[in-house]
Parts: structure tokens; C-alpha cells; sequence
């Protein structure tokens, strides 16, 4: 099933230390923002780590934490192996 825009949510910045979660066809990308295909690895792992604490702080459910984590594990192992392969 593919996802569309009104089906699509991304987080938007709120009010003083709270982010929402907004439909996606409600929001802009910031002028900043940089595509995924551009980012490097450096910025991938720096910020994965900013998102799970970020996560813990917000009182995420720790299932869903865990996912995260295991899914940026992966990712690192996979890097790291292509890195010295």
C-alpha cells in the first residue's frame, strides 16, 4: 500500500520544548534542511543519537525506542562493514 500525503506525518517544531506531529501536506521543509541522499554518514549517526535521547526525554514507549535503536545499529554495522570490505 503506498502512503500518500494525506496519509503521511512528519514532526514540526511547537511550542517552547515540544515538538507535534502534523500531516505532512501541512508543512515545508526548512530552508536548511539538506536531502537525505546529501547528508554523510557523520551527520546520519550524529543525529540518530540526538533523536533516541530526544525519544527517551519525550517519555517515548520503550519498544518503540528499542526499534529505533536496533535499526541505527544495523545501519552503523552495515556501513562499517561496507567501509572495510
Amino acid at each position: 500500500m503506498a502512503s500518500t500525503a494525506s496519509d503521511t506525518y512528519g514532526l514540526v517544531a511547537g511550542d517552547i520544548d515540544s515538538i507535534q506531529i502534523r500531516p505532512i501536506s501541512s508543512t515545508k521543509a526548512s530552508r536548511n534542511a539538506v536531502p537525505d541522499a546529501s547528508l554523510t554518514w557523520e551527520q546520519i549517526n550524529f543525529a540518530s543519537k540526538i533523536m533516541v535521547q530526544t525519544m527517551g526525554e519525550e517519555k517515548w514507549p520503550e519498544p518503540g525506542i528499542r526499534q529505533v535503536v536496533d535499526f541505527y545499529v544495523r545501519l552503523e554495522y552495515e556501513h562499517t562493514k561496507r567501509k572495510h570490505a
